[in-house]
């Protein structure tokens, strides 16, 4: 029975996750390892493609380690920002270096949470980690929603909830806004005495630190969990927000008739729920639509579009 391997990579603004994985003619997909790295969405800092490149070469190496490199039929990465060329040369050929004997693509990272959140043609992807985007796919056609990323989008995302957090914070010792414990936490975050610190740690050499203003949406959800009202909206509005994304794609597609939403993103997965806002929203303009949880993750969505092109070569 012949048995190949392929790899699937994600590579977001808080980390790199990478798999590998066994394909059989047969059998599903079978994860034999998995890796976590450094972030590989470096959009808008400075040697950009160059710690793009690091990020990948590091997740890759620690895949192939004891494995055997020549069985390794297909390989695909999910990045944002491949709509330009030199990005999506420099993953390329990392890609091809790191194995040669493969069929290697590189594709959107919303593309890849796609293929591991739904095989339907029908279905809608709605992503909310670092960034947020709505996708779908209709009559082999992409459609999205959103992505613009930290200065033109991301909607509801965790960098979108982390940096009004921020905001909110400053107000309140500004006395602009009302009160709100996020003031302490956002001392407690960057580890600074005073908020008039933040700009400088906010804005490092390597341009604006996505990563750590996303990471301070998890004391949102700490302080709205803890009753804090300030926070409480923050969320809510980023619920409504994302349901915005998917009314989107729904009106495009001119009917929710046979639609569902998946859900991918650990913004979802945070308390209280973004979802029950969201579901609201949605719902009172589109009426019930089926909102499921992906079946697969981002890498191993990677990992299938891998086996795709490797049995298109066979």
């Amino acid at each position: 029975m012949d048995e190949h391997l392929v790899v699937g990579i994600d590579g977001g603004g808080s980390k790199t996750r990478g798999v590998l994985a066994r394909i059989r003619t047969d059998d599903p997909l079978k994860i034999l390892k998995e890796w976590t790295g450094p972030p590989a969405n470096w959009l808008g800092v400075p040697d950009a493609n160059r710690l793009t490149r690091e990020s990948i070469r590091e997740v890759c190496c620690n895949l192939l380690e004891g494995a055997d490199g020549r069985r390794i039929g297909g390989a695909v990465a999910g990045i944002a920002g491949m709509s330009l060329p030199e990005r999506r040369q420099t993953v390329l050929s990392c890609l091809r270096e790191c194995f040669p004997a493969a069929r290697c693509e590189v594709i959107g990272d919303a593309q890849a949470a796609y293929y591991g959140a739904t095989a339907r043609d029908d279905g809608i992807v709605l992503i909310s980690g670092t960034g947020s985007i709505a996708i779908t796919r209709q009559d082999g056609r992409w459609m999205t929603a959103g992505g613009g990323g930290i200065i033109l989008g991301d909607e509801g995302s965790g960098f979108r909830i982390g940096q009004l957090g921020l905001r909110a914070a400053i107000g309140a010792q500004e006395q602009r806004s009302g009160a709100t414990g996020l003031r302490e936490r956002a001392l407690n975050h960057y580890g600074v005495s005073s908020l008039n610190e933040l700009p400088a740690r906010v804005h490092n050499q390597h341009g604006i630190d996505v990563s750590k203003v996303a990471g301070f949406c998890r004391e949102v959800f700490s302080a709205a969990r803890g009753g804090d009202a300030v926070a409480r909206c923050i969320l809510e509005e980023a619920g409504e927000e994302l349901a915005g994304l998917a009314g989107s794609l729904l009106t495009r597609c001119g009917s929710a008739r046979g639609i569902s939403v998946h859900l991918v993103g650990g913004v979802w997965r945070g308390d209280p729920p973004v979802i029950e806002p969201f579901a609201r929203k949605l719902w009172a303009e589109w009426g019930p639509i089926p909102i499921l949880a992906p079946l697969n993750q981002p890498a191993e969505g990677a990992a299938l579009r891998a086996r795709e092109i490797f049995a298109d070569r066979c």
